[in-house]
């Protein structure tokens, strides 16, 4: 498996690693939100911003 992260990456063939991994971006993609309201957010949060000028 490889993995990058902010500007550094890493092999691994190791299976513990590899399971612990998986189980983090598990984790995140269970709590991310959907990109429709990824994109809702940003844009409410954008007309929220620019409102207050």
């Amino acid at each position: 498996m490889s993995v990058e992260s902010a500007g550094v990456g890493e092999v691994s063939a190791d299976p513990e690693a590899v399971s612990a991994i998986l189980a983090k971006y598990d984790r995140i993609r269970t709590d991310a939100y959907r990109p429709a309201d990824s994109l809702r957010l940003i844009k409410e949060a954008l007309d929220e911003w620019t409102s207050m000028s």
